[in-house]
């Protein structure tokens, strides 16, 4: 089934459908593996933010689900008004790992920047690598709070999903920290989202082999038979070395 591409000044408006001409590009989800990843979003209307659409791609263009249809946006200005040169230079230092430096350097402005999605992008990245279990539960409330401007600052209904490219990778770090924490139903949640933004996800093996692991765990812990045999399969036949999954089979 087609639907009609709604777009808005920085929105885009795609419902998840089924896709009934899928792609043939092998680094693209089929039919089969669309309707396992991204059934938490079946009825859905999906919300893209910074999508820079594919040129062949106009008002009243028809799309399917699992189709790419374009790019993030460009990241042009400053991360701060204030803190710019502090966000950056914490920035380059998460880069190159240094991730303690860039800790100290963030927790500083953290009182002036605490509803900057740039800031709490780069602080929950950071607090998430380092090695200390509290700061890490900190870096879970970060990324939660992240969603969350970003759903109350473009709601627009309750069927309504929002996704922002510029922070692609807050949706499986979410989603992993929900498995931690035994949240089972968000972690599938968040990483369908990032599934949804992602569709050539196969050509990311590491992401893709992580995306996998979790659904089997999570599917597990929910006694969902179905959905996690068929992860389950779908880890050993993508990644017949992977051990993990085989600590998470019903």
């Amino acid at each position: 089934m087609k639907k009609v591409l709604m777009i808005l000044p920085v929105i885009i408006l795609i419902s998840c459908l089924s896709n009934d001409n899928a792609a043939e590009n092998k680094d693209l989800l089929d039919d089969t593996e669309i309707d396992y990843f991204l059934k938490p979003l079946d009825d859905k209307q999906i919300v893209y933010l910074h999508l820079a659409l594919k040129k062949e791609l106009t008002k009243g263009s028809h799309v399917y689900k699992g189709e790419l249809l374009g790019f993030p946006e460009p990241i042009v200005g400053k991360y701060s008004d204030k803190n710019h040169s502090i966000i950056q230079e914490a920035k380059d230092l998460y880069y190159r790992q240094d991730f303690s430096a860039a800790y100290n350097l963030l927790e500083k402005i953290e009182a002036e920047e605490k509803e900057n999605l740039f800031f709490l992008y780069y602080y929950a990245k950071t607090l998430y690598k380092m090695n200390n279990e509290n700061l890490r539960k900190f870096s879970f409330d970060k990324f939660k709070k992240m969603v969350e401007i970003i759903d109350k600052s473009n709601y627009i209904d309750p069927n309504t999903v929002v996704v922002d490219l510029w922070f692609t990778d807050v949706y499986l770090l979410l989603g992993e920290l929900y498995l931690e924490y035994k949240d089972y139903d968000k972690a599938i949640f968040e990483i369908a989202k990032y599934i949804y933004i992602i569709p050539y996800i196969k050509r990311l093996k590491y992401s893709y082999e992580q995306v996998l692991n979790y659904l089997t765990e999570a599917y597990y812990f929910k006694n969902n038979y179905i959905m996690n045999y068929y992860f389950y399969k779908k880890t050993l036949n993508e990644f017949p070395e992977n051990g993990y999954v085989l600590n998470f089979k019903l």
